[in-house]
């Protein structure tokens, strides 16, 4: 029987089987290689991942010890930060409290600033240290403008090493000092201080006033302006309460230091310029070191007659003491205090203090600031000292014992 005929021929099937497992093998063949090529290459990336292991330790190693740079200097820091107040507390630089006259220490005038300044400047220590470097230490001041009276109060607590005064001491305040267990060691006079007499800016006076018309009128008997060469206005006295300014020229030309009735208290040197300023027929009296930081357009001194009849204008240029009222200058006191309360050091740096001031460049500071320097005693004019200091028999100044 014969084969179906949609059959393919025998010999045409085993061709096709040949064929078939030839493009096997083949395929086959084509897979190894491949295979043998994927090794390789993951041979090289694990190389590859090897070597960037290798440089991320480093980068980490690297990074770790900057940030342990960092951490150590920072370290350094904070022990520089605690060496410098360690160096202080072991070692302090001497602490020096001034208190006492405003018209001296007034921060608005800027004297007493300007002399710590530059004696803070001139006496500095620099100080090399381990880890800390280079350290600059300076004398610590405490500036306290309280007045001289207020001063001496202070003082008797035993917390001043410098008190400063625009009037001498009392033999009382100074026994009460004694008593408090408080010692002069050094009193000098410092300079000397001009006291003005202002007006507001509508009087005219068409003279001078003598000495004996302005006791006149601060005693009341004079009460026009009309009856010393001004117009028929009435004179209004302003003084500032709790000054040691007003005290002084009360007691120069009435005798005593209160204010009368017919004078107008005032509280600040601002509120009683203002005062004056705004009040015609008005008078006032004023350390000239403040006066000149005012606006000058607003000023009008009252011209006073000296005791030879010569007059001078202290708010010009060629204003000269030497021709101005002995009694309306006042010389201005520095007084180094010793207690048991003071600390290390205190006492030999306010005595340097008080040379520095005393000096050429502490008095061309105070000459700055319209102050007239202690090398030059105006005539007529009384510096009055404690026992024991002040010009010694062989003319030598005597500042501290």
């Amino acid at each position: 029987m014969s084969a179906p005929s949609n059959l393919p021929p025998s010999s045409n099937r085993g061709t096709s089987v040949t064929s078939n497992a030839s493009e096997t093998n083949g395929a086959t063949s084509v897979n190894a290689s491949e295979v043998q090529l994927t090794r390789e290459q993951i041979k090289a990336f694990k190389e590859a991942d090897a070597r960037s292991d290798r440089r991320l330790a480093l980068l980490v190693f690297f990074a770790t010890l900057a940030g342990n740079l960092l951490a150590f200097v920072a370290s350094l820091a904070d022990a520089s930060g605690l060496i410098v107040p360690l160096v202080n507390m072991v070692s302090p630089m001497p602490s020096v409290t001034i208190a006492g006259s405003s018209t001296i220490l007034g921060s608005e005038l800027g004297l007493a600033s300007n002399w710590v300044k530059t004696f803070q400047e001139r006496n500095a220590e620099t100080w090399e240290l381990p880890i800390a470097g280079e350290i600059e230490r300076k004398i610590r001041f405490n500036v306290n403008p309280v007045g001289t009276l207020g001063g001496v109060e202070l003082a008797a607590d035993g917390s001043v090493n410098l008190l400063a005064a625009s009037e001498a001491l009392l033999d009382e305040q100074i026994a009460r000092l004694a008593s408090s267990g408080v010692a002069l060691t050094c009193a000098a006079p410092i300079g000397y201080d001009v006291i003005v007499f202002v007006t507001d800016i509508t009087n005219r006076l068409t003279r001078p006033i003598t000495r004996a018309e302005l006791a006149g009128i601060l005693g009341g008997t004079i009460r026009s302006w009309s009856e010393v060469g001004g117009s028929p206005e009435p004179i209004r006295i302003f003084a500032r309460e709790n000054s040691g300014t007003t005290d002084l020229v009360l007691q120069k030309y009435l005798g005593h230091s209160g204010i009368p009735s017919y004078v107008t208290g005032c509280q600040s040197q601002a509120d009683c310029l203002n005062l004056t300023l705004s009040t015609r027929g008005s008078l006032y009296w004023v350390s000239l070191s403040w006066l000149r930081l005012q606006p000058e357009s607003y000023l009008v001194p009252v011209l006073i007659e000296n005791n030879e009849g010569l007059t001078t204008d202290p708010l010009s240029p060629q204003f000269d003491v030497w021709n101005y009222p002995a009694e309306l200058i006042r010389p201005l006191y520095m007084y180094v205090l010793e207690s048991p309360r003071q600390g290390p050091g205190a006492i030999e740096a306010s005595k340097q203090f008080l040379n520095f001031v005393r000096g050429v460049e502490g008095q061309q500071l105070l000459e700055v600031h319209f102050f007239n320097t202690h090398f030059n005693t105006p005539p007529g004019v009384e510096v009055h000292l404690p026992p024991g200091f002040g010009p010694a028999p062989s003319g030598l100044p005597i500042v501290c014992r």
